[in-house]
């Protein structure tokens, strides 16, 4: 199954997908993408997705109608993932056109890959994370189109090449006022006694499925989290760190930069509440 890939509709052997050379995806980044868990025939916050492709679509410009209709894209995705178990699927939304950076029309194409997964918060007692700071990317506030989730995604690539060159797991991307804004993959959560705080979307951060999901659980469980400027300069300061995506939902950190936290235990406890809520059990 992990060699299959839905190409508009059609199964293929990733082997047998073939690049064409006028591709806007490729050429020019002409594209997004949204990155999603399924878990035994079911995705968590599906919804969420779908209102970010929606808001995609639209905001690219895109003919696409036809992915928008009921259950579509959800029976695409079937299509190539029937049976039960855990896959982190990645769909491909691109425009499909000749043309410059100005396309000669907008319909779209897709594509859906489907690899085998871990169960989010597997495990968790033994993992370790360390991140430190990008030297390299910086953020801006980019409104609206910072939100698109677009195939040209350098920036990301750098830093996690930087992550890699100075041994850290991932590294905060900060914005050019010392602002921490988001890392390579992730939304942030910082903790500090007892409040949770994440970055506002003021600092240019994607405003994650998961990120969405979570402030709205931790608001319903009576905890205070805060939307708030949180400047590197700080981050010694903090008692908690996690990182969160659609994906993986929760990440605790272990080491920033050269301090070394606890044993992490109100990001313990949010994790025991998703895993209820989500996972039911």
């Amino acid at each position: 199954m992990d060699n299959l890939i839905n190409y508009n509709g059609t199964l293929l052997n990733s082997t047998d997908a073939r690049l064409t050379p006028d591709n806007r995806g490729f050429s020019f980044g002409d594209g997004f993408f949204e990155s999603l868990i399924l878990i035994n025939g079911s995705i968590p916050l599906w919804n969420t997705h779908l209102d970010r492709i929606k808001m995609s679509i639209t905001l690219m410009e895109m003919e696409a109608a036809h992915l928008l209709e009921p259950d579509f894209l959800l029976d695409q995705i079937f299509r190539l993932v029937p049976e039960a178990g855990i896959y982190r699927v990645k769909l491909n939304i691109f425009r499909n056109s000749s043309g410059k950076y100005l396309p000669d029309q907008n319909e779209v194409q897709f594509l859906i890959q489907a690899t085998t997964a871990q169960e989010p918060l597997l495990n968790m007692q033994d993992y370790y994370l360390s991140i430190g700071r990008s030297y390299k990317v910086y953020n801006s506030n980019l409104g609206d189109w910072k939100q698109i989730k677009s195939m040209s995604s350098l920036s990301y690539v750098i830093a996690s090449l930087e992550a890699r060159e100075s041994g850290y797991e991932d590294v905060l991307i900060l914005t050019k006022e010392g602002l921490i804004s988001e890392s390579t993959n992730s939304n942030i959560f910082a903790i500090k006694e007892s409040v949770i705080f994440t970055p506002g979307l003021q600092t240019g951060c994607v405003n994650g499925v998961f990120r969405q999901y979570l402030m709205q659980l931790l608001k319903e469980k009576g905890m205070e989290i805060i939307e708030n400027e949180l400047f590197w300069a700080e981050i010694k300061h903090l008692d908690e760190l996690f990182l969160t995506n659609a994906v993986q939902w929760i990440r605790p950190v272990n080491q920033i930069d050269d301090k070394i936290l606890g044993k992490n235990p109100i990001t313990r406890e949010i994790m025991e509440m998703v895993r209820k809520d989500l996972l039911k059990v």
